[in-house]
């Protein structure tokens, strides 16, 4: 058995999973921080046309999270987790290996957010890009935490779970698979008023004071 799961664990399927998300954060942990502290760690591209350019970058990036919407639909999950016999359908054993990859690829998607964030905040562009460049970087804050949420979560619970099969109970929480991403507030709100200061003002009427 991979990653260290005990098979003989009534929640050996669910640790797999949570252990192989949390090790796949972990490795980007140094990345995510400095792009937090707004160093990317890399060098930046220098766009031709920095305005087609952001168009790119966010079309890539919305491409990129709209995974996540496929990516626990109900048959890869019975696919990974299995399922039991219902009604006197046959049951489904999990499986290993598309646990892993189930879990490898939100990882992925985790990886894609975070490098187009350092990417997008290193560019080398001109006022005023240079700073409307950074406010679309932060964009992803609230998604690559909402992700790392997630996968606490799914750990603790799983964890709980486990302890009051032991245990002899009825486990007293439920594991939920679903995820859903979106940009803070605070983030939306510092873009918005970003782009209302680097406005051109607006010319006086001839008529008007």
């Amino acid at each position: 058995m991979t990653k260290n799961i005990d098979k003989d664990s009534p929640t050996w399927p669910y640790e797999l999973f949570a252990t192989t998300l949390q090790q796949g954060l972990d490795a980007q942990e140094t990345a995510y921080n400095e792009f937090l502290a707004g160093r990317p760690g890399l060098v930046g591209e220098e766009p031709a046309d920095p305005q087609s350019d952001q168009v790119e970058r966010m079309n890539a990036s919305e491409a990129n999270v709209s995974r996540i919407n496929t990516l626990f639909t109900p048959e890869r999950v019975t696919a990974a987790f299995g399922r039991p016999e219902v009604d006197g359908q046959p049951g489904v054993p999990s499986n290993e290996t598309k646990i892993i990859e189930l879990a490898a690829t939100l990882v992925s998607i985790y990886d894609g957010i975070l490098e187009w964030s350092r990417q997008t905040l290193a560019c080398q562009v001109p006022p005023p890009y240079n700073e409307l460049y950074p406010a679309v970087a932060n964009f992803s804050r609230g998604p690559l935490r909402q992700i790392q949420e997630f996968s606490t979560l799914f750990a603790t619970t799983t964890e709980k779970i486990k302890k009051d099969l032991l245990a002899g109970r009825t486990p007293s929480t439920q594991l939920t698979l679903s995820l859903s991403i979106s940009i803070d507030d605070a983030d939306l709100q510092h873009f918005n008023s970003t782009i209302d200061r680097l406005k051109p003002p607006k010319k006086r009427s001839f008529f008007r004071r």
